[in-house]
């Protein structure tokens, strides 16, 4: 159909009333694409481009965002979608075979499908798949019928410390009830920010600066000083940004974090926006996660409700908004800059720097981006001052860091200690050792 018929046809009321739910924003393109598909099971050139009509955007942009994320298809499939994990950590525990299997079991269902998927950070309960989008595993040969009666799998549970662990970004693992806000609060929630909005933004940059916290999602670039940048920059507004999109095979500490206790990485971002002069913050978590960003809207919602986040916080003069945005899968947005252009409303590909997002990133203006577990890390250290962080560890690092643990060791998981640890200590102190009849070969060490 050409464009030109296009013109003159009337948009599908369906799609302009999700634009419209959206206020016609050009970056909730993904978001729509993805709703059209939920309803429809795929999207047609058609509805590609009454959604760029609707948002007033070109088609090529529309088309470009539906075919750059995997979690979004283009050619109609059955209602059901089995996605099995090929990590390393599920290759490792069978999935290739499991994988035909399930195969074969479902040839006589053709309201099925089974696809191949890069790692779904579920590596804690390996092998594993996202049914539909459900989270599941560990799938075996043997509950392979049970997922078409819906079966899921168990969670872990985490509540319990291991021997030698130092708790202090997971210290309220399984005492706070992650959907509760009042649990939370008792358990000392909010009680940061609470004080740094009794001190000025300064002090509260340089109490981050002075503990020495480094970022934790791989780079390790002082957290202290990117935020330095971004309140020096003299654009605004000012963004920040939560990136919860771990697609790194291995790593699955930010999912556990979210499951856990949300509401310390909403403390811990409502705090950074305090320091560098933000007002609006946006979480985006891969399209992998639903669960966990129903969780983090759920505990939005709540901090909202009893004003720790919002207009005039706790009855002061600063306000910050914190918003979810959901990824389709793609890997490569764990780059904070293909982050950004995903967040803009296009594909997920990384800009040239620099500029750099401190000074340039979310629509062009002064950005903040850092992970999960590094906001996650800051309610402690202004609770608790940048001496006593830095009293953690006798590494030059200091504070505390969560390891994954996973592999042919008898108590693989996850666990938090100081920087320094050995991979020795890491595996026989902290893992148990290596399992009855199996011998260390290597270690990969990324996550």
């Amino acid at each position: 159909m050409s464009n030109k018929h296009h013109r003159y046809k009337p948009i599908d009321p369906e799609i302009e009333a999700l634009a419209s739910s959206h206020e016609h924003n050009k970056a909730a393109v993904l978001e729509i694409l993805k709703s059209i598909q939920a309803s429809r099971g795929s999207l047609t050139q058609e509805a590609i481009t009454d959604t760029a009509r609707a948002l007033k955007i070109p088609p090529a942009l529309t088309f470009g965002v539906a075919s750059f994320y995997s979690m979004l298809t283009l050619v109609p499939k059955p209602v059901n979608t089995i996605r099995l994990c090929d990590g390393p950590v599920c290759w490792l525990n069978g999935s290739s075979k499991i994988d035909r299997e399930v195969q074969s079991l479902l040839q006589d269902h053709p309201d099925w499908i089974v696809e191949r998927s890069s790692c779904l950070g579920l590596c804690d309960r390996a092998p594993a798949a996202l049914i539909n989008e459900d989270q599941s595993g560990p799938v075996s040969l043997s509950n392979l019928t049970g997922i078409l009666a819906g079966w899921r799998g168990d969670h872990i549970d985490y509540a319990q410390t291991r021997s030698g662990e130092l708790r202090v970004i997971m210290a309220n693992t399984g005492k706070v009830d992650p959907d509760s806000l009042d649990s939370a609060l008792d358990h000392g929630a909010y009680c940061g920010l609470g004080s740094s909005l009794s001190r000025t933004p300064e002090s509260i940059l340089s109490e981050v600066e002075a503990s020495g916290l480094t970022g934790r999602g791989g780079a390790g670039f002082p957290v202290g000083r990117k935020w330095r940048f971004v309140a020096l920059a003299e654009r605004s507004p000012k963004y920040v940004i939560c990136n919860a999109d771990e697609s790194e095979p291995l790593i699955f500490k930010d999912r556990v974090l979210i499951d856990t206790n949300p509401h310390a990485i909403l403390e811990g971002m409502a705090i950074a926006g305090y320091a560098t002069g933000c007002t609006e913050g946006f979480i985006y978590i891969r399209g992998e996660y639903p669960r966990q960003a129903d969780r983090l809207e759920n505990a939005i919602r709540q901090a909202e409700e009893a004003g720790w986040l919002g207009g005039n916080i706790a009855g002061s003069q600063f306000s910050f908004h914190v918003h979810v945005h959901r990824g389709a899968g793609a890997y490569i947005c764990g780059e904070e800059t293909a982050l950004i252009e995903s967040l803009e409303g296009k594909p997920g590909e990384p800009r040239m720097r620099p500029p750099y997002p401190p000074t340039s990133g979310y629509r062009g203006l002064p950005t903040l981006v850092n992970n999960v577990e590094s906001y996650a890390a800051v309610p402690p250290i202004i609770c608790n001052g940048a001496a006593w962080f830095r009293s953690l560890s006798s590494y030059p690092t200091p504070g505390t860091k969560i390891y994954m643990l996973l592999g042919h060791i008898r108590n693989p998981g996850i666990f938090e200690a100081p920087f320094g640890i050995t991979l020795r200590q890491a595996i026989d102190e902290f893992g148990g050792g290596m399992r009855d009849g199996s011998q260390f070969q290597f270690a990969l060490t990324g996550g």
